[in-house]
């Protein structure tokens, strides 16, 4: 029997296939696989040598016949697997085996690129936010010092101002001098900065008073967690 198919992979499969099969039932079959009439793999019946022939094959090459033996007779069956159509830079596909994989590698390669371009339009948008918002912090905190050094002068001025029409005044059995002190000591101790926050904390719960019970609680229970740490 001789048949002339197309060089492709899965017409090889078949063949392949076909001789394990034959070895797997205890009646394996010896083989010879030549290009253009030139022998590549000698008759044998190891299947590992099957594919040493592509090592021969280059783009010039036309026909690739596998010999099937039959018996130890010189009687076989012939596939004649044709390449003459075949003008890929591969020489194991054929053109349309080679196009094919080209395609999918170019789908492969747009697709990788477009969401290298969609993380990188991304990656850019959020830079942005974060310098605006680097921003605002920069304005919000200039703003909220500039408000707690006028709260302090404020509060400080406020402590030292003599009322003639009371005398000496005290808050809290305090004179204002006394008073004027403490704060003084105050900022020194835990500096300008937490003292002015702690002042404008302080100011802002006494505009609200509804919420002294609530942040007395919290700042208990921050005091608790952390001395459990």
């Amino acid at each position: 029997m001789k048949r002339t198919l197309a060089y492709n992979s899965a017409n090889i499969k078949m063949i392949h296939d076909n001789l394990i099969n034959l070895k797997n039932q205890g009646t394996p079959k010896e083989f010879e696989i030549k290009i253009d009439d030139i022998s590549t793999v000698h008759r044998t019946n190891d299947l590992s040598k099957f594919y040493c022939y592509q090592k021969s094959l280059t783009p010039d090459s036309n026909e690739v016949s596998f010999i099937l033996f039959k018996g130890n007779s010189r009687r076989y069956d012939k596939f004649i697997l044709i390449r003459k159509s075949n003008v890929s830079p591969d020489p194991n596909m054929t053109t349309q085996e080679y196009i094919e994989s080209k395609v999918a590698e170019a789908l492969k390669l747009h697709k990788q690129q477009m969401e290298f371009a969609r993380l990188k339009e991304k990656t850019k948008s959020q830079k942005k936010t974060i310098e605006m918002q680097k921003e605002r912090i920069v304005e919000l905190e200039a703003k909220n010092k500039g408000e707690m050094q006028s709260l302090i002068q404020l509060a400080y001025g406020f402590i030292r101002k003599p009322n003639p029409d009371q005398g000496a005044q005290e808050v809290n059995g305090i004179s204002n001098d006394e008073l004027a002190k403490m704060i003084q000591h105050y900022r020194v101790q835990y500096g300008e900065d937490v003292f002015g926050k702690a002042l404008g904390i302080g100011l802002q719960i006494a505009e609200h008073p509804y919420l002294i019970k609530e942040v007395t609680e919290f700042i208990n229970e921050k005091i608790k967690d952390n001395e459990r740490k």
